[in-house]
């Protein structure tokens, strides 16, 4: 059993059904929402698992997430997993900025830029007026 689809660090058990996490038994948790089961041995089976019976429906599938999901989860289950994509890593890297990088935006999008705009203008209105 491979559980592939856990609920966000922020989950508690809303015991009273208020929508907030007020008391000590609310404690916050990750429960897994998804499993993918695996027979071997004597009887060979594949299964997908979901902690709700309507996830593949009802609008859900609008999801680009959700449809993903059960996307590899069909090809799976068909046996077919070189075509599942890859688990792709939760860790932000950090974005670098070089300051000549950001000098050429910042004046290129302050001057440069303003500057062609103009200067097309001044040259379009110029050739308007030569022709009349």
């Amino acid at each position: 059993i491979n559980f592939t689809l856990h609920a966000m660090l922020e989950s508690f058990s809303d015991t009273n059904g208020n929508g907030s996490q007020d008391k000590p038994t609310e404690k916050s948790s990750t429960p897994a929402l998804a499993a993918a089961v695996e027979l071997t041995g004597g009887v060979a089976g594949r299964a997908i698992v979901t902690s709700d019976a309507d996830s593949a429906g009802n609008g859900v599938m609008r999801n680009t997430g959700n449809a993903y999901f059960w996307l590899d989860g069909v090809r799976w289950l068909a046996g077919d997993d070189a075509a599942i994509g890859t688990v792709e890593s939760e860790k932000d890297l950090p974005i670098v900025h070089r300051r000549e990088d950001d000098a050429l935006w910042f004046y290129g999008s302050s001057f440069l830029f303003p500057a062609a705009i103009l200067l097309g203008g001044v040259t379009y209105t110029r050739r308007r007026r030569r022709g009349a």
